[in-house]
Order: C-alpha cells, then sequence, then structure tokens
C-alpha cells in the first residue's frame, strides 16, 4: 500500500474576478471612494481633487515613462481643487506623499490608503513624476464632502460620482442608498464611467440584467478601467443573462489592464494562461501578471510565482517563486491574502525550495489556510485551498514533520480536505483507513476514498482502486475489473498504471490477450519514469517475447530500471559487470 503523500505541482488561482458587485464571486472594490467618514470634526474626509488610476505599463510607454515605474498616474484634475491650485496636471504620476509620515505610493489603491491620514488644512508634500522630471508639489487637502457637492451642482461628472460614493458611506439605510444611486446615475449622464460602473453595481433585480449591460458598456466606453472588467467579466463567465463569450471577454480585460486596473490584468493573465478567446500565450500571460501583481493583485502575485517555481515562461527560480508567495499571501490593503499563495509558500518550506527548509513555517501556513471559510471577505481560492491545505497537513501530522504526531488528528484533516474536493485529501484518507493508521482498519471505506479521489481525476487513486479491487479488498473484484482503474490511471500520465495494465494484457488476464498492447503500454509507462514498467519492456526484449530478441535494448532498460531504484533489474545487470 502507498503511504501518505505530499505531491502535486504548486496550484494556480483560476478564478475569474470581478472588482465590484457583478457577482457574487468578487473582489473589494477597487478605487472605492474609502472608509467611513471619521465622527466628529469639521472635516471628516480630506481630498486632493484628483482621480487616479495605476501607472500601467501600456501608460507608462504611451507618456516616456521610465518602465520601472511605480505610482499613481492622475487621469483628471477636478477643477478649483487643491491640486489643481497646487499645479498638478494630468498624467503627473504621484511616488510619494508625505502626510502623517511618508508613504511610498505604488499604484492608486495606496495613494488612497495614505489619504486616510491627512487632514483638512494641511499641507501634504506630493512628489510626482512628470516626464523625465520628478517634482515636489505641496497640496493643502480640503473637506471632500462640501469640495465634491460644490463640484457636482456646477455639472461636473466627478463631483457627483465621489458624492455618490459619499452619501452611501456617511447615510446607513435605505436613504443613503437611494441618494447615492440618484447621484451615481447623475454622474453617469454627465459622462462618467465611474458612475455607470457605480450604478450597474447597484442591487437590481433579474429583469434589470439588459440595464446592467447597457451601463457597463457605456462605463467601459468612457474608458473606466474598472467598468471594463466588469463588463468582461460577464462575458467571461456567462452571468446576468450574457452569453459566454471569451472573444469579446478576453480584449475587455487587456484593455482594463491597459487602463491601469490590477485586476484587469490579472484576468487577462488567466485568459492567455487557458488559451481563452485568444491563442494560448504564456508570455503574454507572465506579462500580465506581473503588472497585476505591480498593483497589488494578491491573486496574480500567486500565479506568477506559480509560473516561476515551475520555470513556465521564465528562468526557473524558488527564490522569486518565494518572494511572489509570500506577497499573495500576505494581501494588502485593497487586495486580501491570497489562499492559494500561502499554500504554495507552505510547499517551498516544506521542501526548502527558494527559502531555508523549515516543516514547523510549513505547518503553520497550512494550518491558517485550512482554518479559513470560504466566505473570509474578499479572500480568493479560499475553499479549494483551504482543502488542500487541510490534506497537505495531514500528511506532516501521520509523518510527525513539524508538528507532533497524531494519527487521529490526520484522519480528521484528510477527511476535511476530501469533503473540501481535494482528492489528495481523499487519497491520504484512503490510505489510513486501508493501514487502520489512526482509526480502525476498513477497506470499504479505504476504497471509497480512493475512487471518490480518482472520480476527481487523481491518477493515484485510480491505481489504489484498481489495487483493492484487483485483490478483492473492499469489494469482490479481480484483475477484469481493475483493468478500468489502471487504464484511468495510466491516462492521468501514472507511469505504474501503465505498467499494470500492460501485464495484464500481456498475460491475458481479466482481459483479451494482446502482447502487442502490453508492450505499448510497458513504453508508455517507462517513459513515464517507472521503473518496473521499463523492467517488464526489458524482459520481453530479452526474450523475444512480442519482439524480436535485443540484448542490448533489454541491458538499457534494466539500467534504467535499475537507476529508478527497482532491485530486481539490478540483479539482471550482474553478469554483464
Amino acid at each position: 500500500m502507498t503511504t501518505l503523500e505530499l505531491r502535486g505541482p504548486l496550484a494556480m488561482a483560476a478564478m475569474l474576478l470581478a472588482c465590484g458587485c457583478v457577482a457574487s464571486t468578487t473582489m473589494p472594490l477597487h478605487r472605492a471612494a474609502g472608509p467611513a467618514p471619521k465622527a466628529g470634526g469639521d472635516c471628516r474626509r480630506a481630498t486632493l481633487g484628483i482621480e487616479t488610476v495605476d501607472a500601467s505599463r501600456a501608460l507608462r510607454r504611451q507618456h516616456g515613462l521610465p518602465e520601472d515605474l511605480a505610482g499613481a498616474m492622475v487621469v483628471e484634475v477636478v477643477a478649483d481643487g487643491p491640486a489643481a491650485r497646487a499645479g498638478i496636471e494630468v498624467w503627473d504620476v504621484v511616488e510619494q506623499l508625505d502626510a502623517g509620515g511618508v508613504h511610498t505610493i505604488d499604484g492608486a489603491a495606496e495613494l488612497e490608503l495614505a489619504m486616510e491620514a491627512v487632514s483638512c488644512g494641511a499641507s501634504v508634500e506630493a512628489t510626482i513624476r512628470r516626464g523625465k522630471a520628478r517634482l515636489t508639489r505641496s497640496v493643502e487637502p480640503v473637506d471632500a464632502i462640501r469640495f465634491y457637492a460644490r463640484a457636482c451642482a456646477r455639472g461636473l461628472a466627478t463631483g457627483c460620482f465621489r458624492q455618490g460614493g459619499l452619501a452611501g458611506a456617511m447615510t446607513v439605510g435605505e436613504d443613503g442608498g437611494m441618494r447615492a444611486e440618484q447621484l451615481y446615475d447623475q454622474a453617469c449622464r454627465l459622462g462618467s464611467g465611474s458612475g455607470c460602473r457605480e450604478l450597474a453595481r447597484r442591487p437590481r433585480g433579474p429583469e434589470r440584467a439588459a440595464d446592467r449591460l447597457r451601463l457597463l458598456e457605456r462605463s467601459c466606453a468612457l474608458h473606466d478601467a474598472t467598468g471594463c472588467v466588469d463588463l468582461a467579466f460577464l462575458y467571461a463567465t456567462g452571468r446576468d443573462g450574457v452569453t459566454r463569450d471569451d472573444a469579446r471577454a478576453t480584449p475587455l480585460f487587456v484593455a482594463a489592464c491597459d487602463g491601469g486596473e490590477p485586476q484587469g490584468c490579472y484576468n487577462a493573465g488567466l485568459m492567455f494562461d487557458d488559451g481563452r478567446g485568444v491563442a494560448a500565450d504564456v508570455a503574454a500571460a507572465v506579462a500580465a501578471y506581473e503588472e497585476a501583481c505591480r498593483g497589488g493583485a494578491s491573486a496574480a502575485c500567486a500565479n506568477l510565482g506559480a509560473h516561476y517555481a515551475d520555470g513556465r515562461g521564465v528562468a526557473q527560480s524558488s527564490e522569486r517563486a518565494a518572494e511572489l508567495f509570500r506577497r499573495g499571501c500576505d494581501g494588502n490593503g485593497w487586495s486580501p491574502s491570497d489562499a492559494m499563495a500561502c499554500v504554495n509558500l507552505g510547499r517551498l518550506y516544506h521542501d526548502g525550495r527558494g527559502v531555508e527548509k523549515d516543516l514547523g513555517r510549513a505547518a503553520e501556513l497550512y494550518r491558517e489556510v485550512c482554518e479559513r471559510t470560504p466566505d473570509d471577505p474578499g479572500d480568493t481560492n479560499t475553499g479549494p485551498a483551504a482543502a488542500h491545505a487541510c490534506s497537505l497537513l495531514a500528511t506532516q501530522y501521520v509523518k510527525g514533520t513539524g508538528v507532533a504526531a497524531d494519527p487521529r488528528r490526520a484522519v480528521e484533516l484528510a477527511k476535511q480536505g476530501c469533503d473540501g474536493g481535494d482528492v489528495l485529501g481523499c487519497f491520504n484518507l484512503g490510505v489510513l483507513y486501508a493501514d487502520g493508521n489512526g482509526v480502525e482498519r476498513d477497506d470499504s471505506a479505504a476504497l471509497a476514498c480512493f475512487r471518490r479521489g480518482c472520480d476527481g481525476g487523481d491518477a493515484e487513486g485510480c491505481f489504489e482502486t484498481g489495487q483493492m479491487v484487483s485483490h478483492g479488498r473492499g469489494a469482490e473484484g479481480g484483475d477484469r475489473e481493475a483493468a478500468p482503474y489502471y487504464q484511468r490511471a495510466c491516462d492521468g500520465g501514472l507511469g505504474k498504471g501503465c505498467a499494470n495494465l500492460g501485464a495484464l494484457y500481456a498475460d491475458g488476464s481479466g482481459v483479451p490477450l494482446d502482447v502487442t498492447r502490453g508492450l505499448a503500454l510497458f513504453s508508455r509507462g517507462c517513459d513515464l519514469d517507472e521503473p518496473i514498467a521499463c523492467f517488464n519492456l526489458a524482459n520481453h526484449y530479452a526474450e523475444g517475447n512480442g519482439v524480436p530478441a535485443d540484448g542490448a535494448r533489454a541491458a538499457a532498460l534494466y539500467r534504467r530500471a535499475c537507476d529508478g531504484g527497482f532491485e530486481t533489474a539490478c540483479a539482471k545487470l550482474e553478469p554483464q559487470r
């Protein structure tokens, strides 16, 4: 019987994300108006009177800015506002804000977070990049509520949009929501793409799906990058009655990315990775993830880390992968922790790749993710990642690595992982039942677990199911019943599945005798680095069974099997030494 395993490639986040409340699977609103106003004081929220986006690669190139520049690019300066009076201009990039401390500004979200420490009437120093020049501007923030109310009264679209956000935050209940919706509607009519987008996000019944689509189309047409993400999300998922259309979704995600929206970059990366709506392009996926991670999208950091860990589209670097997984796991002010990034970081600590080996730290990361719930606010990939983390932690409790050995706890964790849909959890639980480790031995329960994993696409689970069925453990069976499971294991890339199925065909056991097919299966298993498959194939060449006798070919295969750890093959080489 196989032992519990910690296996499988480092997983990537695979869930498309909208930027707001278009669907239940969402990230927190990026570019939101900010937290609820502070109580007390004449000025409850300060503003500089600018609208910003991340300084994306496309925007940097368009405006002749350095490739390595990070910051919040100004896309609008509201007339008669603090920034306008200080001489800040559209396309300036805010790199630093000195307000209650020095804040490095990597993007629009960081600028909004830094503004939480700003008070009205107290000048702040903004370091900006304008073309090749770096400038400092002294700006005196003003009260956002009064400023945007006056701007809206003058017919400025952004004034009405921002006033809508403030109205929703200031007034609890239906009145605040109605006032916000009225202001967003006014902003949208005046030409604010952000206003159209927020209006589309207001709670509406299924009968208003066409209105949502129309509003998001207008938002994107008005160059609101976040609105383009929400529109693309509808086409990519087929939500709200929209016909799924990846060919329309992908260019919209790309446009949003170019417009400075990190979530657009992350989603574009997924589409390029999977070849959805566009030819699969690993290099383009990596570039999109880099831009999104740079902008703070945690899931993008996780996916970029997986590319570096595997050396797919980039030079392999476990150190770089660890750095990216850590960044994705930590999260930030607008993009919470990505659970899969934490799990992948745990894998690196477990194996000592890119970081110093630390089984205790690996267990800590697995435990923290395992205890998360799918409804953790804003946490991405929680369900699958939590289940996988529980499965991995179960392995450590059985082996007593990084934690005190506790087979009973391992059973609980493996069951939690399996019930959460993680095939490794089902496999490990099957091993525990089959061995009677931490639980009373139960072949029927073990077989059910292995089958469950097999049905979930786990080749190891299929192989173990075949083994148990072949030996009548947990159910009546034999080689005929085992053969389909070995086939599924082989099709899943598991060499020992090919080896066992090949042996059945070579002997005519449970299946029609077919030596040619058996040899083909041995060859495939050997190519998959299964030493027993190489050994079986070597025997046929040595004996001239089904193929012309070829001693040299047999010796090479015995050597490969021996080098793979199959000692019986080493004995076959003894006379030649």
